[in-house]
């Protein structure tokens, strides 16, 4: 059973991900940007970026990433649990 999400890229390639030298390269980047992306949400003067700007009246109100990010660490479980197969 593929329990990668239904609205994820990597869903079709999930049963081949293992043997597609391209497929792991693109799992291996999601892999770094998300490791990035984590690293950077837990440093203190990232966070203090934010506080200082709401505290000046100018809270971000722009685009965000929240949902692409759940997608990519899901699909990423999704493949780690079926390489345990």
């Amino acid at each position: 059973m593929n329990n990668t999400p239904t609205n994820s890229p990597m869903r079709d390639n999930a049963d081949n991900s293992s043997s597609d030298p391209l497929m792991l390269a693109v799992v291996e980047a999601a892999r770094g940007l998300v490791g990035k992306l984590e690293a950077i949400h837990a440093n203190e003067e990232y966070k203090s970026v934010w506080t200082l700007s709401h505290i000046h009246g100018s809270p971000y109100k722009g685009p965000t990433y929240e949902k692409e990010l759940k997608t990519t660490l899901a699909a990423l479980a999704a493949l780690d649990a079926k390489q345990k197969l």
